[in-house]
């Protein structure tokens, strides 16, 4: 435990601030392959592009990271608020492997709830604007749902679809909460509100059409697939030929770098 204790508090000085100890204490015990002493090509795989270029990956890559690209991305994001994004990192690590990799339950528990910590981190740090916002709270808000604990994702579904009405993931995410509570009028709702400031996505369209009318039964829309329940991963899926919005940028984007 002390070594990843070491790893954690690693960082050019005064680039980050000191941990607090009830953090690293979770990262120690609940997570130890998402603060490891090097990161997998299979670990940068599920990554967004930005991750390897934060503090807490800088130190644990088998090469050392383009400092102009470094640049591009602190100027994208705001220095302030990039400082903190190796926590996102690290919770998304911790739900995928939740999620794909971890069989046993209360082992699948313990990483959700570690990602909801590195979560909290994020949100309690970023700038009110921060662009990954909506997308920090919306993970949040998956992991929450995968905990069985709806109660606490509906109010940061919420507070994300406010800050970007026109990132329908969220909207979709709250939907399906809703759905699955035998709640289909306000299922409804959430969607045709989504649609107003989104109205070319399929997606919305999809999840409408088969929500079908207020009492529950489906009418899906011919012209669309069936798409998968978002609850499974960090993101909601698209619809048939569209791709999830970007939140500028997107966590799943190819680009190695922001365009500058």
């Amino acid at each position: 435990m002390s070594n990843q204790t070491t790893i954690r508090s690693s960082g050019p000085s005064g680039t980050l601030r000191r941990p607090c100890a009830a953090v690293l204490l979770a990262a120690a015990l609940l997570a130890p392959s998402i603060v490891a002493a090097q990161y997998s090509p299979q670990d940068l795989a599920v990554s967004p592009p930005y991750c390897p270029y934060t503090v807490g990956y800088q130190h644990r890559m088998n090469e050392p990271v383009n400092p102009a690209i470094l640049e591009q991305w602190r100027r994208k994001f705001g220095h302030g608020s990039f400082v903190h994004l190796h926590h996102y990192c690290w919770g998304l690590l911790a739900f995928h492997n939740a999620k794909f990799k971890v069989r046993e339950p209360e082992a699948k528990k313990r990483l959700f709830r570690y990602s909801i910590t590195e979560f909290n981190y994020v949100a309690a740090r970023v700038a009110p604007d921060f662009v990954l916002l909506p997308e920090v709270l919306n993970n949040r808000a998956t992991a929450y749902i995968q905990l069985g604990e709806p109660q606490n994702a509906i109010p940061d579904l919420q507070r994300a679809i406010s800050l970007r009405p026109d990132w329908w993931p969220a909207s979709v995410t709250l939907s399906d909460l809703y759905r699955d509570a035998g709640k289909i009028q306000l299922a409804r709702d959430v969607l045709e509100n989504a649609l107003s400031a989104s109205p070319d996505s399929k997606s919305l369209k999809a999840r409408l059409a088969e929500l079908g009318s207020a009492d529950g039964k489906a009418k899906p829309d011919p012209t669309t697939s069936k798409q998968p329940r978002p609850g499974g991963s960090p993101r909601a899926s698209a619809g048939a030929g569209e791709k999830e919005p970007k939140s500028e940028p997107a966590a799943e984007t190819t680009d190695p770098a922001p365009k500058p």
